[in-house]
């Protein structure tokens, strides 16, 4: 049978109620059905709000898995725009040396101007301080018109010269203020871009601080429902072994009433041709993550295999409940009881007397189950007990 956490600790009452059913009424001792339903109620009280701890928990672990997801898009995020503004930060700074460059070339090419025309300007004076160079001289000491051009080519070779070294100086100084120009509006454009990934990070960094934040009040709240599940759980436990230690009482005063049937050996309650597993063992169990204590043995087997009554004995109960589904509960004397859940249908009724072997049931899905299997549980006065050591397998 499948118990939840919640479920589980609230099938000893239900078994009460069971075995109550079809019990006389102790009145006189003051044992009576309003004593077990009493337990119940506050036994589902005790369940209802640990089921209210549980949907509350599973609600904030879900908001915590779609916040740890918001927290990785935030981190890819950073990383990016931290990758983006190292390469752009990388870029600004070639871009601060090539300004810096050009701008030492630009002085280096300002000065090379003005030194190309100083020398202009000293070889203008030079030539006109030179008697040599004298026009008046020149033109009177050559000594043809020939001659004379050729000493005026010569002259004006040297000073086209200077002229073109300093005009060459001066479209290359333009053309480097220029460059200058462009690439103080490039990194002006990239010193954006850097402010904007800084901005983009920040942003992205106070949005995965929120989110963690939020993360941390979400732990917080997983803790505080935790320590309200566990609290109430308590509670249930110690209800539970009141319960037990009622039932007990009640299972023997009953014994010294109960009409005496076969008890003692319990045979195997499913037809021996069908092929059969124990997928549950009776006892402590991991379920859904927690501890639970399993009150039968299952037997897993294929759908509307036949169940047989495990011994003759009395129907005390044959009914529905939420956590067993279909049920049947044989009184067989003795202290003896055996319990049939899950079923598809029952086959037998209140009150009627059964053989051993006799059809109790099929095998089903009913109830709160997974997989078709029969959950069969002996009790011993009222109490459950391990199956296997009644059981004669085949």
């Amino acid at each position: 049978m499948k118990n939840t956490p919640l479920k589980s600790v609230s099938v000893l009452a239900a078994s009460a109620m069971l075995v109550l059913s079809g019990l006389p009424t102790l009145a006189g001792d003051g044992l009576t059905d309003a004593t077990v339903r009493s337990y119940e109620d506050q036994l589902a009280s005790l369940q209802q709000k640990q089921e209210q701890a549980l949907n509350e928990l599973d609600g904030i672990r879900s908001s915590q898995s779609e916040a740890w997801m918001e927290i990785g898009k935030y981190d890819e995020l950073l990383n990016y725009n931290k990758e983006m503004k190292d390469l752009a930060s990388g870029q600004l700074e070639f871009l601060e040396t090539t300004i810096a460059d050009t701008k030492q070339t630009l002085k280096d090419t300002t000065q090379a101007i003005l030194a190309q025309e100083q020398a202009f300007l000293d070889r203008m004076v030079a030539t006109y301080m030179d008697e040599t160079t004298d026009y008046v001289e020149l033109i009177l000491g050559s000594e043809s018109i020939g001659d004379f051009l050729t000493q005026m080519e010569r002259i004006s070779a040297i000073l086209e010269y200077d002229r073109g070294l300093v005009r060459d100086l001066g479209e290359k100084r333009a053309s480097l203020s220029d460059d200058r120009r462009k690439l103080q509006v490039a990194y002006a454009a990239q010193k954006q871009r850097v402010a904007d990934f800084e901005s983009a990070i920040a942003e992205n960094q106070r949005l995965y601080d929120q989110k963690m934040l939020y993360i941390n009040s979400l732990v917080k709240d997983e803790s505080s429902l935790i320590n309200e599940y566990s609290y109430y759980k308590q509670l249930e436990d110690e209800k539970n072994a009141e319960l037990e230690d009622y039932l007990a009482e009640l299972a023997e005063q009953q014994r010294k009433i109960a009409e005496a049937y076969v008890g003692g050996t319990v045979w195997w309650p499913l037809d021996p041709a069908v092929r059969c597993r124990v997928s549950s063992e009776y006892g402590w169990r991991n379920l859904y993550g927690m501890q639970d204590f399993h009150l039968g043995i299952d037997l897993a087997a294929p759908n509307g295999t036949t169940v047989r009554a495990a011994n003759a004995g009395k129907v005390l109960t044959s009914s529905y409940h939420w956590s067993y589904g279909n049920y049947v509960l044989i009184d067989h004397g003795g202290g003896i009881a055996t319990l049939y859940a899950h079923l598809s249908s029952n086959a037998v009724s209140v009150g009627e007397t059964v053989t051993a072997g006799q059809t109790v049931g099929w095998v089903g899905l009913t109830g709160n189950t997974f997989g078709y299997h029969l959950h069969f549980e002996v009790r011993e006065n009222g109490a459950t007990v391990n199956p296997r050591n009644y059981l004669v397998f085949p």
